[in-house]
């Protein structure tokens, strides 16, 4: 076994265990949203630091705001997940500049996955509402 080859190995093991890793949180956060505003609030990290923990001790665990933040929380990390995806297809398939094909299918794979993502944080994230004395009435 020559350097090369064992580098390789720690790179492509290392790389499976951060693609692994970021796929079955995802799969956790499904189950901790299906568990209740709770479970999601402790899958989404210590609700007693922080922005999203400085919201929930004022506005409560349901409010609108609260549920807003850990939706974002988990965009963010859908969308690193298919960048992930895509680093690894373009590690895999070393498309090149002549391989316009391979290029626009990852690229068109990606973009059709963050926009399926983002669509439907759009279609059912909670909105925050504006204070009381903000309002127009």
């Amino acid at each position: 076994m020559t350097w090369y080859t064992f580098l390789l190995f720690v790179h492509v093991s290392m790389a499976i265990g951060w693609l692994g890793g970021a796929l079955m949180m995802q799969f956790f956060a499904l189950r901790a949203i299906a568990a209740g505003p709770e479970r999601a609030v402790a899958f989404t990290g210590d609700a007693e630091s922080g922005r999203l923990g400085k919201v929930i001790a004022e506005q409560g665990l349901e409010s609108p705001e609260a549920q807003r933040r850990m939706a974002r929380i988990i965009l963010y990390s859908r969308i690193e997940l298919v960048l992930l995806f895509l680093i690894v297809f373009d590690m895999t398939v070393k498309p090149e500049v002549g391989d316009a094909g391979a290029v626009l299918f990852g690229l068109g794979a990606a973009a059709a996955a963050a926009a399926l993502i983002v669509w439907r944080f759009l279609a059912g994230a909670p909105r925050a509402q504006a204070p009381a004395s903000a309002r127009i009435e």
